[in-house]
């Protein structure tokens, strides 16, 4: 077969055994062995331009967000209008990323989801701090310098997702 943007790295097969216990309440516990064959394909990008379409426009969005953090009260009203710009730009721009595995949490998807993370935490704060305007300055300084540092966190987790053995793909029963 062949998958544009994708390259074949490994291809898999054989038979594919379980033993299923069933037990019920009036009967004597009965064991079940089914197998089938399986036969399955490992693939990878040949590039990585996805996760360079992606990056540098959402880092321009976050960037923007972090601008509306920092604008005083009395703009309180243009911040409002980057922050959800910025939101539903990076909304767009998740709808137009091919995703290979629509039902699973891929890496862009925790991108996205980190970004929107943080940008629900600026617009909780600057739409809830409208109603109080004495405590802005002090809980703005807390959040417009906490989210920048959230970034380093979210590449440590996400590196540390993409080396984990455990989100491997396997051959395993559907």
């Amino acid at each position: 077969f062949q998958l544009d943007g994708w390259s074949l790295t490994q291809t898999r097969s054989g038979i594919y055994r379980e033993k299923i216990k069933q037990r019920t309440i009036l009967s004597n516990p009965s064991i079940k062995e089914e197998s089938s064959n399986k036969v399955g394909w490992m693939i990878e990008r040949s590039s990585s331009m996805t996760m360079l379409k992606v990056l540098i426009p959402l880092s321009f969005l976050w960037t923007l967000v972090i601008y509306g953090l920092f604008l005083p009260l009395e703009n309180l009203d243009r911040a409002v209008g980057v922050i959800t710009t910025s939101f539903l730009s990076g909304i767009a721009l998740y709808f137009s990323t091919e995703r290979p595995q629509p039902l699973k949490m891929t890496v862009i998807d925790l991108v996205f989801a980190s970004f929107y993370f943080t940008v629900g935490a600026a617009s909780i704060s600057v739409f809830s701090l409208n109603f109080f305007p004495d405590v802005y300055d002090q809980y703005m300084t807390f959040i417009k310098y906490a989210l920048p540092i959230s970034v380093f966190f979210v590449y440590w987790y996400l590196r540390r997702r993409i080396n984990a053995k455990a989100f491997h793909p396997r051959m395993t029963k559907d």
